[in-house]
């Protein structure tokens, strides 16, 4: 009965051992996981071209810890001699813990010292499991200060007919600096194929020779019209400054008119042999007004008493003054009638306010 109880102490003994051995000593561990995504995505920053000498905005490259247990920034460094990380604005620090899910940016600024291409990096080291190193790429252009200037108009066209001799109102064209440099008008010549009909004055005109003007600020050319010809008249203003492709041009141009002017149905009137004493048969002097301003004939004059002028049967006044609209014409009735024989001659002065008065024309006849 004894050895019977022994047995049975003996087997449950050995079950729970055999349980004890089986059961897992411990729990599975946790996995461990760290990961950075940065932004750009492209790992390229282009800052684009910035004035030498001078700081760009400022481009961000974004951290963010993507994966489950915290990861250290433990350096950033950059490259380029023109870049720089600046710490003003920007939320990445060195040494700092970036716990999952979380972001911080870093700040990175180009100020070139010379024109041209220039390129750098930003080079990116955490720590944690696993460790890693990630590189941004920083491209920029320095461009040196310049001058540059935009023009109100490149082409002035004086929009009334200018009557010869006389001058127009005013144009003007507005000249603006653009550029980081000062821009510096040497000169403003006038050229093309009527230069003497356009002219380029300082009254009420603010651009003068040597003017410096700074970022945004103007001037104006003050340009008349004042022409010594009829008909349409051209020119070129050309406007010598520091910027690059100077001079820069100006298209100007105008119509020019004249005042009264008039032409005659002929020069010399001959009249066929008449007897003294009688009278040829009559003819007739087509006065017409060819200008753009109103032909006045103030007076028309005989020299010889073997012509006569009569308005009779003609339409210009020979006594008092005659006007004539542009377009419009007139006659004067011219006879002969010989006070002697051989050859007789006379002059018609025709007295007018043309540029050309008094116009004659020559009367010739024979008595017979």
């Amino acid at each position: 009965m004894k050895n019977a109880a022994q047995r049975v102490i003996v087997v449950v003994l050995v079950v729970i051992g055999c349980l004890f051995l089986s059961a897992p000593s411990a729990a599975a561990a946790d996995t461990i996981v760290t990961t950075l995504a940065i932004s750009p995505a492209s790992l390229v920053l282009n800052f684009g071209t910035q004035l030498v000498n001078t700081s760009s905005m400022a481009q961000y490259i974004g951290l963010t810890n993507t994966g489950s247990s915290p990861l250290l920034v433990s350096g950033a460094t950059v490259t380029g001699g023109v870049f720089a990380i600046s710490n003003q604005a920007g939320t990445c620090t060195l040494g700092m813990t970036l716990q999952p899910s979380r972001s911080c940016v870093i700040r990175v600024v180009f100020s070139p010292t010379s024109s041209g291409p220039v390129s750098g990096s930003v080079v990116i080291n955490s720590a944690g499991a696993p460790a890693g190193s990630y590189t941004v790429t920083l491209n920029g252009t320095g461009q040196a200060e310049t001058a540059a200037l935009t023009l109100s108009t490149t082409s002035v066209t004086f929009p009334t007919s200018e009557m010869v001799g006389e001058s127009s109102a005013a144009q003007y064209v507005q000249i603006t600096s653009t550029g980081a440099a000062s821009l510096q008008v040497t000169s403003v010549t006038v050229g093309g194929a009527d230069p003497g009909d356009f002219l380029v004055t300082n009254q009420a005109g603010t651009c003068t020779t040597g003017a410096t003007l700074g970022y945004h600020a103007d001037c104006n050319l003050r340009v008349v019209f004042a022409p010594t010809a009829p008909g349409t008249r051209t020119a070129t203003l050309f406007i010598n400054d520091n910027v690059s492709g100077s001079p820069q041009q100006v298209t100007v141009s105008g119509t020019a008119i004249t005042g009264a002017q008039l032409s005659l149905s002929a020069s010399t009137l001959t009249f066929p042999a008449t007897r003294v004493g009688s009278t040829a048969a009559t003819e007739y002097l087509t006065i017409k007004s060819t200008g753009f301003a109103p032909l006045v004939i103030n007076q028309v004059t005989l020299s010889s008493g073997d012509f006569t002028l009569s308005s009779q049967a003609g339409t210009c006044t020979t006594a008092a003054t005659t006007t004539l609209a542009p377009g419009t014409d007139c006659n004067i009735r011219v006879q002969f009638h010989p006070t002697a024989t051989g050859a007789r001659t006379a002059t018609v002065v025709i007295n007018n306010n043309t540029a050309t008065s008094p116009v004659t024309v020559t009367l010739n006849g024979t008595g017979e």
